[in-house]
């Protein structure tokens, strides 16, 4: 096997918490289990504690949608210039009333 693939790197892993675990006493894989049902416990009291405060929110969704704005949206809609006459042979643009589509119309 050589040294430096990924299936030699687990392996040395694995070996090396195998020997780690092998030099643990009793008492030191109880603390180390406690440590981690205690991780546990924290970890769910969290997330109940984070829901618990979220619901306690406000209740009422706020429905209260903002006046939209009376601003002029500035663009090809909205430009006072004349539409002058296509002479490619496409559809006339002045029967156009929207400017819009009259632009849509000249870039297809």
């Amino acid at each position: 096997m050589r040294v430096g693939t990924g299936m030699a790197l687990w392996e040395n892993a694995q070996l090396s918490f195998e020997a780690w675990m092998n030099g643990l006493s009793t008492g030191d894989s109880i603390v180390l289990g406690a440590i981690g049902v205690g991780l546990m416990v924290f970890a769910l009291v969290a997330l109940l504690t984070q829901r618990y405060f979220e619901r306690r929110g406000p209740k009422k969704l706020d429905t209260h949608m903002p006046e939209p704005s009376n601003a002029p949206v500035l663009g090809v809609r909205h430009s006072h210039d004349q539409i002058h006459d296509d002479t490619t042979g496409r559809a006339s643009k002045k029967n156009k009333q929207d400017k819009f589509l009259s632009r849509l119309d000249r870039l297809a």
